[in-house]
């Protein structure tokens, strides 16, 4: 028995093992915070190359964090990544509306990023370009620690963690069941993707996140507000369906709510990109990997950003003269 005992132990450290190896791409490996800064600050670095971090005073900045959604995608013909990404097509639309060199967006997009690897992304990197405006896009990611990036369990409270059931200690740990959950599971079920990913670590997690990324953005005087994107696949068969005629009304209501509440007790204010697209269908709005957007889609998200900047009087410009003639314009 006992050498029975021991023999089902190695196998299962062998394939948890085998998983880590030939299937790291699965559920990546949690990084520690120097590495993921380190990693992060020469990536954005390269990208930001065209702007100093000493600004020159009399352009406002304009920073966007957000994950792949904020990225861009290059997953359509024609298109590069550079040209359909939300940060840049917002750039053209303040350039169009008030003359080049004014304004610059700076994209703090980090695939897979999630709330937590945003808050230090936004407390390491981005402050150091002394931002006047910091835009968090928040979506599906931003509920998921299981697989990304930086350890959660080293920086967001543990409280009830291991009060947990068996399932989420799993999930949040051992590549070996991940592999099997995710190859079998029922993706039509709300109740298993939500058991997933609103397991209560989950939720603390975000909550401590975004109450911290306020605390920060409130110390430094910095304008702030978060922009909301649902994010979910339409396999090929449903491309001609809108996006309120989706299968999951029970598990988009209940996102949208959960993440509503979440930024209301955090203190930020909101925009919901999810009544855009109400009456679209996938296959007007959703790029080749019908996940992401198309050029088309970010740009109404860009179109709705900037809406509410007018109108709330965040462009220097809209604090001085009346803009309901450009907001006229972009109707």
């Amino acid at each position: 028995m006992l050498v029975l005992l021991c023999a089902i132990i190695f196998f299962i450290i062998a394939s948890e093992l085998g998983f880590r190896i030939f299937f790291s791409k699965q559920t990546a490996f949690h990084m520690d915070l120097n590495q993921f800064l380190k990693s992060q600050n020469l990536t954005l670095t390269q990208r930001l190359s065209n702007y100093s971090i000493q600004r020159n005073q009399s352009v406002f900045r304009i920073a966007i964090i957000g994950d792949s959604f904020m990225l861009g995608v290059s997953t359509e013909k024609n298109i590069s990544l550079e040209d359909s990404a939300v940060p840049l097509l917002l750039q053209k639309k303040l350039d169009d509306a008030f003359g080049v060199v004014k304004y610059e967006v700076l994209n703090f997009g980090l695939e897979g990023a999630n709330t937590l690897d945003e808050f230090f992304i936004l407390k390491e990197i981005t402050l150091k370009y002394k931002p006047d405006v910091v835009i968090l896009a928040v979506s599906g990611n931003d509920w998921n620690f299981h697989d990304y990036n930086i350890n959660p369990f080293v920086h967001c409270a543990a409280d009830g963690f291991f009060s947990e059931n068996l399932f989420s200690f799993l999930s949040t740990r051992s590549k070996l069941f991940n592999y099997f959950y995710m190859r079998f599971q029922n993706n039509n079920n709300p109740a298993s993707w939500l058991a997933r990913y609103l397991s209560q670590f989950n939720r603390e997690c975000l909550k401590q996140s975004l109450f911290r990324m306020n605390a920060v953005l409130s110390s430094e005087n910095i304008t702030s507000f978060a922009v909301y994107i649902y994010e979910i696949y339409f396999p090929s068969a449903q491309l001609n369906r809108t996006f309120k005629e989706l299968d999951r009304a029970e598990e988009v209501a209940f996102e949208i709510q959960f993440f509503h509440s979440c930024f209301e007790s955090a203190g930020f204010t909101y925009v919901d990109t999810f009544p855009l697209f109400m009456n679209l269908t996938a296959k007007e709005v959703f790029a080749d990997d019908h996940y992401h957007f198309s050029r088309k889609g970010n740009d109404l998200i860009a179109e709705l950003i900037f809406s509410y900047m007018l109108e709330n009087k965040l462009i220097p410009a809209c604090q001085k003269q009346d803009c309901a003639a450009k907001l006229l314009k972009i109707e």
